[in-house]
């Protein structure tokens, strides 16, 4: 029904906007290209409908509406924490990338000195 894309924030010149040269994931929830006001359980109504039948589906149709809104919103925001914590999770990882380093650098200058 909606699919999820994700894109990179850059500048117009195509440089990265994010520190470090890495661009920073921004996601969204979009509706798929298909996906119309019209789904399968609507019917078409038509002109021999009594106003009662019209009232129910305008009723309906309001509903749906509302409930995909809610659900898109609840998604995107679900998104939105786990690219945020995959993020993190980065931020982490070259942290101790970088401190592995440094300890391997220490070691080897340690040996170098032995």
């Amino acid at each position: 029904m909606y699919e999820v894309c994700q894109t990179f924030n850059k500048d117009i010149a195509g440089i990265a906007v994010y520190g470090g040269g890495k661009p920073k994931r921004l996601s969204c929830i979009a509706p798929d290209i298909d996906c119309e006001d019209n789904t399968d359980t609507e019917s078409i109504t038509d002109n021999t409908s009594s106003h009662s039948d019209l009232t129910m589906h305008q009723i309906l149709r309001e509903l749906r509406k509302e409930v995909r809104q809610v659900i898109q919103e609840e998604l995107q925001g679900s998104l939105k924490y786990f690219s945020d914590k995959i993020d993190d999770y980065e931020r982490k990882i070259q942290k101790y990338e970088k401190f592995t380093k440094d300890l391997e650098n220490r070691c080897t200058d340690l040996q170098i000195l032995s």
